[in-house]
């Protein structure tokens, strides 16, 4: 495992590539998956950071540019976003409370 302050250093780096892509200044798409690399080489989890990131196509999405969102009712309620480079649907929870499953007892 790597120490706090190497693992800090990396998430304060993250932090600043993710600023840099959202700006749109530069290679927005290289600074998304630089911030990719290092969030797995450091183990630092990227939160809800990971949601500004196309899956596909590694494009930084924002909203009305390359990113439309909808929200779906049936059968639960979602949140959709749908990249507007690749067409991929990302699908996201609202605030309900997820339903625990239950383990059957050996």
């Amino acid at each position: 495992m790597k120490p706090t302050w190497v693992r800090n250093a990396a998430a304060e780096a993250i932090r600043k590539l993710l600023l840099l892509a959202q700006q749109g200044k530069g290679k927005p798409r290289r600074y998304a998956e630089l911030a990719v690399k290092k969030s797995k080489k450091y183990n630092v989890p990227l939160k809800k950071s990971r949601r500004l990131i196309c899956k596909k196509c590694g494009a930084v999405l924002i909203p009305g540019k390359n990113l439309r969102v909808r929200l779906a009712s049936k059968p639960k309620k979602t949140i959709i976003y749908t990249c507007l480079e690749c067409g991929n649907k990302m699908r996201f929870p609202t605030g309900e409370k997820l339903k625990k499953r239950k383990v059957p007892k050996r």
